[in-house]
């Protein structure tokens, strides 16, 4: 059944108006007719059976009729990562998100080939990620920042894990294994060329970050970030 995001409240008999966004892929991806049958979910109330009882270029609706399942949230994951290039990032968005990440912070590091990023697209695909895999909350998508103003509002209490290509550090099981499960935390994965000493330095400087290392090859940036989320659902995530 399609699954469609919507943050207004949800509950019996309410009508709800389709975005121009949800109406386009309904007439002209899915090819929808009157009567046919859809999901609406969001983070408080779940998902929702409701009938498409609307259909038109500029005003189409559905009606809710009962609940199908409550809502149940995913561990609290961050994600910080360097821009990468249009297909890569959207591709990263978009598994990220099925793998459970529920913050996505975009970082400016030295080595950053891309200077800044489409808020709207990447939170489309985070959108149309969610509704494919059924969890029931979107991704908070938060400014690309630098490195530092990054760094200043996380939680100190709450581990960042920073992947490093090359060194002397633990292994991502080794890492994670102290962590209890389901715990809140944070991975850090670099642009393709790697973080630059001086960040090495900056980033070590700090009581929460953790350096790891995803294995002996070089990944390249969006393997690495998918890399470290299933190992992490696997060991300690919802997974378990």
């Amino acid at each position: 059944m399609t699954r469609l995001y919507h943050s207004d409240d949800l509950f019996a008999d309410q009508v709800l108006i389709l975005t121009e966004g949800q109406n386009h892929y309904l007439r002209h991806v899915l090819r929808a007719k009157l009567g046919d049958r859809l999901g609406v979910f969001n983070e408080r109330d779940g998902e929702w059976s409701a009938v498409l009882t609307t259909l038109s270029k500029t005003n189409s609706a559905m009606t809710i009729e009962s609940q199908v399942r409550p809502a149940v949230g995913v561990p609290e994951v961050s994600l910080f990562f360097a821009p990468l290039k249009h297909d890569p990032l959207i591709f990263l968005m978009e598994k990220a998100t099925e793998l459970g990440v529920r913050h996505f912070h975009p970082v400016m590091t030295e080595r950053c080939n891309v200077s800044r990023v489409n808020p709207e697209r990447l939170t489309a695909a985070t959108i149309d990620a969610a509704q494919q895999c059924e969890r029931f909350d979107i991704p908070k998508l938060y400014p690309l920042l630098p490195l530092n103003k990054a760094l200043s509002s996380w939680d100190s209490h709450i581990p960042l894990f920073v992947c490093q290509e090359r060194g002397e550090v633990p292994s991502i099981r080794e890492a994670l294994s102290s962590l209890p499960v389901k715990a809140p935390v944070g991975f850090f994965v670099g642009p393709e060329g790697g973080f630059s000493s001086q960040e090495i330095c900056y980033l070590n400087s700090f009581s929460f970050t953790k350096f790891i290392s995803l294995g002996p090859r070089i990944l390249r940036a969006e393997t690495a970030a998918l890399a470290v989320l299933v190992s992490y659902q696997t060991v300690v995530g919802d997974w378990v």
